[in-house]
C-alpha cells in the first residue's frame, strides 16, 4: 500500500465526520461511514494533538477495507493483484478512487473492472474480520478470461447487492417463484420446474444466454432487491450463487442476472416478501437475519437434490450425497443485517458517537500523565476552577479573558475533569424528564444525543439551558439543529 502521510495540526469531530487540518493548509473531511476507520484515526490523533506540534499519520494504515483482503491467501492461489489508476499500474490496492485491478493468474494478466463496486462488502468484511472478499476474488479470477463479460457483469450486479458475501465468497440473492397446491414452488415462466428449500437448480452453461444485450432470455434468473418488484410470483426464495456461475447481467438492468446454478437456502415470510416486493430491505425479521448469519458462516442447509433444467423443463433430478457442513467463522460476530443498514442516518449517528467517544477516551491515554493530557495552562486553570475560583480570577491569573476560559472549558470538557463519575443534569424541579438521563461517565454531547434520538425535546432544551452550551458545542450539526429548533417548546 502506498503511503499517504499527512502532518496533522488539529482535528474536529462530529457525528457524521472528522475533519483533519494539515500543516500545509489541507482540509480533509472523512465521513464516519466512508472508506477510513475514523474512530481509530481519532483514537490515534487525540492524545497527540496538544496544539504545540503537528502529528504525522499514514492514512493508508487506516483504510477500513485494508483488512478485507489477505494478500498471502491470494498468493497461495497464484493471484497477484495490482491497482490501476488512470491507466497506470501502481503498488497497493483499494484507494477510495480505485476503479479496476489487474489480476495475475499464472502467466495470464486480466483486468477486473469496477472493483470499487465492492466498497460496502469490503467495509462489512473488514468490520467482521471476514475472509469473504478474499475468497470472492479467489473464485472469480480464474473465470474472468474464460467467460469474457462474466466478471464485469458480476461486478455491476454486486454493487446493487444489499446482502453481504458469505465467508466462502458466495453471493446471496433472491428468486421470485409461484407456489403450487402440492406444497412446491415453481418458476414463474414455464411453471414446470418444481423446487424447494434444499434444491440445487442447474442448467448447462452453454444453454444460458451470455449476451448482455438480451434482457429476457434463456437461463436461471436471480435478482437483487431492486428488481424483485419486476418479477411475478407469490413467494421469494433466498439463494446462494457461486461467483463462477454468473453468466450475464442484462445491459441497463444490473439488479437481475442469468446464472447456471443456484442453491435454495430459505423462503421469506409473507411480511418480508411484501417488504422486498416494495423495494425495501428486510429489517427486524429475526428468522431472516439468522438465515443470513448462517449463510455467511457456512451453516446453511446442504442441498439434498440437484435439479437439472433444459430450456423450460426438468430433464433430471439426482439426489446429492450428504456432505459435512464446514463452518467458516468471522473473527467478530456476524450480523444478518442488510448492507444498507450500515449507512442509514441512525448508523451514521451511532458510528459518529463511537468516534467521539473514542476521541474523548483517548484523552486519558496521554503523552503527559501529570496533566491528564491537557495543555499545562488548561490543567492548572481547571484545578483553580475546581477549587471554586471564579472565571474572572482564573482569567486574571493567566492574563487572558473570561471568554477564553469558557472556550477552554468547552474544548477540553471541563465537566468531566476530575469530576464525579455521575454526570449531573438539571434538577427535577426544572425538568422531571431529564433526571433519567443521568449516566456513569457520559459526556454532555452523548446525553444530548440520546435525548435527540428519543425525540425528548423538552428535556433537550432544558439540558442545553442548564449546561449553557451551544448546539454546536453539544456536537449537533446544522441539519440536526434545524430539526431540534422545529420542536422548540412553546
Amino acid at each position: 500500500m502506498d503511503k499517504q502521510i499527512k502532518s496533522v495540526v488539529s482535528m474536529l469531530t462530529s457525528n457524521k465526520k472528522i475533519t483533519l487540518f494539515t500543516a500545509t493548509g489541507e482540509i480533509i473531511d472523512m465521513l464516519v461511514d466512508g472508506p477510513y476507520d475514523t474512530a481509530s484515526i481519532a483514537d490515534f490523533l487525540t492524545p497527540q494533538l496538544t496544539g504545540t506540534r503537528s502529528v504525522d499519520i499514514d492514512l493508508s494504515d487506516f483504510l477500513a477495507v485494508k483488512s478485507a483482503l489477505d494478500p498471502k491467501e491470494l498468493a497461495k492461489a497464484g493471484i497477484e493483484m495490482t491497482q490501476i489508476i488512470d491507466g497506470k499500474t501502481v503498488q497497493g490496492i483499494f484507494y477510495p478512487m480505485v476503479s479496476s485491478v489487474q489480476v495475475t493468474v499464472g502467466e495470464d494478466k486480466v483486468i477486473i473492472p469496477h472493483v470499487d463496486n465492492l466498497q460496502a462488502h469490503m467495509a462489512r468484511a473488514a468490520k467482521d474480520g471476514s475472509p469473504s472478499v478474499t475468497n470472492f476474488f479467489k473464485r472469480l479470477a480464474p473465470i474472468i478470461q474464460a467467460r469474457k463479460h462474466s466478471g464485469e457483469d458480476l461486478m455491476k450486479f454486486i454493487k446493487r447487492s444489499e446482502m453481504p458475501l458469505t465467508n466462502t465468497g458466495r453471493i446471496i440473492a433472491y428468486k421470485r417463484v409461484t407456489s403450487t397446491e402440492e406444497g412446491y414452488v415453481v418458476d414463474t415462466h414455464s411453471k414446470k420446474i418444481k423446487q424447494c428449500v434444499g434444491s440445487r437448480v442447474t442448467m448447462p452453461v452453454d444453454m444460458v444466454d451470455s449476451s448482455r444485450h438480451n434482457s429476457c432470455s434463456t437461463g436461471l434468473h436471480v435478482a437483487n432487491l431492486g428488481y424483485l418488484g419486476g418479477f411475478s410470483g407469490d413467494k421469494t426464495l433466498i439463494v446462494l450463487v457461486d461467483p463462477e456461475n454468473f453468466i450475464a447481467v442484462p445491459h441497463g438492468e444490473d439488479t437481475k442476472a442469468r446464472v447456471c446454478s443456484y442453491d435454495i437456502i430459505g423462503m421469506m415470510s409473507a411480511n418480508s416478501h411484501q417488504t422486498v416486493n416494495q423495494g425495501n430491505h428486510v429489517s427486524g425479521d429475526q428468522t431472516f437475519e439468522q438465515l443470513i448469519i448462517d449463510a455467511v458462516e457456512g451453516r446453511s442447509i446442504v442441498p439434498f437434490e440437484e435439479i437439472f433444467v433444459g430450456t423450460k423443463e426438468i430433464t433430471k433430478v439426482s439426489l446429492l450425497e450428504k456432505t459435512p457442513v464446514v463452518e467458516t467463522k468471522s473473527k467478530k460476530e456476524t450480523t444478518g443485517k442488510s448492507l444498507a443498514e450500515d449507512s442509514t442516518p441512525e448508523a451514521i449517528i451511532r458510528n459518529g458517537s463511537e468516534t467521539l467517544a473514542k476521541a474523548r477516551d483517548a484523552k486519558t491515554k496521554t503523552l503527559s500523565p501529570e496533566t491528564n493530557g491537557l495543555p499545562k495552562e488548561v490543567f492548572e486553570a481547571f484545578q483553580m476552577l475546581k477549587n471554586n475560583k471564579t472565571k474572572t480570577e482564573v482569567a486574571n491569573h493567566f492574563n487572558t479573558s473570561t471568554r477564553s476560559i469558557g472556550r477552554w472549558m468547552e474544548k477540553h470538557d471541563f465537566d468531566s475533569f476530575n469530576g464525579p463519575s455521575i454526570v449531573e443534569v438539571v434538577k427535577p424541579k426544572e425538568s422531571a424528564h431529564v433526571t433519567d438521563m443521568k449516566a456513569v461517565g457520559r459526556t454532555n454531547s452523548e446525553i444530548a444525543m440520546e435525548m435527540f434520538r428519543r425525540s425528548d425535546w423538552k428535556s433537550l432544551f432544558d439540558f442545553k439551558k442548564q449546561k449553557k452550551k451551544s448546539w454546536e458545542a453539544l456536537d449537533f450539526d446544522l441539519k440536526q439543529e434545524e430539526i431540534i429548533l422545529k420542536h422548540k417548546p412553546s
